[in-house]
């Protein structure tokens, strides 16, 4: 117990018994059961049952070993100092620590320092769950060329994932980079075709460069795929009313609202159903 106790106080201080529980707890449990085992003979009675007396001196050295644990990691800021400090000592086996300080930083909105720890990870294991969650926090700052770098990386490992084909697609968009774009949204469809979502990212592709017609296409091909995804049918009265197929519009759009009375963009439809049975083209 006197070894182990040396050991970790001497060895690395900042690594010691309080730090630590599931590494050092043992460097103090050999002298806080004998301190117990002396206390509880001093003031035990006779009739305590024996079972009583082996609990007690197992719930004291539990609390004795783990007050300290909770002691050090209780303050916010010493927790992440500390976490800091054994992520230096473990090498490549930090990725998960520096993971963790990435949420943290999320968390609280700190995006440089949730990036700073994405990329700490990132340089020591090469996973595309890192990789896509740094790509995220880019798209949250608005670099869309970071993005794009962090989604292609991910592809080199993995060219089947079909959702990393899809953002890809949706950030080569953003950049204005269309054919790209185009090549990576039919991609997802390829690897995926029954997924309503990747005809939904299409149509609004082509219907964001004014290709109406084209958007219709897509939205049809996906309400015959799946036709309980009901936003598609919202998307293809919209295409319509676009493209001046007044009818089909308001027809589409009454069937999204019959499916979806709950739908959050229920009154801008509704309104826009007014208007066309106005006959008023949408700006």
């Amino acid at each position: 117990s006197v070894c182990a106790l040396i050991f970790g106080l001497v060895v690395d201080p900042k690594l010691g018994y309080p730090r630590d529980w599931d590494l050092f707890a043992f460097t103090g449990l050999g002298y806080t059961i004998l301190g117990i085992y002396f206390l509880l003979n001093v003031l035990k009675e006779s009739e305590v049952k024996k079972l009583r007396y082996v609990t007690s001196a197992l719930v004291w050295t539990a609390l004795i070993s783990t007050l300290p644990w909770i002691y050090v990691n209780a303050a916010e800021e010493k927790a992440v100092q500390r976490i800091a400090h054994i992520l230096e000592l473990n090498g490549k086996r930090g990725a998960l620590g520096h993971e963790a300080l990435a949420y943290y930083y999320r968390n609280r909105w700190q995006k440089d320092k949730e990036i700073e720890e994405w990329r700490k990870a990132i340089a020591l294991i090469q996973k595309p769950r890192y990789l896509k969650n740094l790509g995220v926090v880019y798209v949250e700052v608005g670099k869309y060329q970071e993005v794009a770098w962090q989604l292609e990386k991910v592809l080199e490992k993995d060219p089947n994932d079909h959702l990393t084909h899809s953002d890809l697609g949706k950030t080569y968009m953003a950049l204005g980079r269309y054919k790209d774009a185009k090549h990576e949204l039919q991609k997802a469809i390829e690897l995926q075709p029954k997924n309503s979502i990747y005809y939904e990212n299409l149509g609004f592709f082509f219907f964001n460069l004014r290709s109406f017609e084209e958007s219709k296409e897509v939205f049809q091909k996906g309400l015959q795929i799946d036709s309980s995804y009901f936003p598609n049918y919202r998307n293809l009265g919209f295409a319509c009313a676009n493209s001046g197929g007044n009818e089909d519009a308001i027809r589409y759009l009454e069937l999204y609202l019959k499916y979806k009375p709950e739908a959050k963009d229920r009154n801008y439809v509704q309104e826009l159903v007014r208007r066309l049975r106005a006959k008023d083209r949408v700006p």
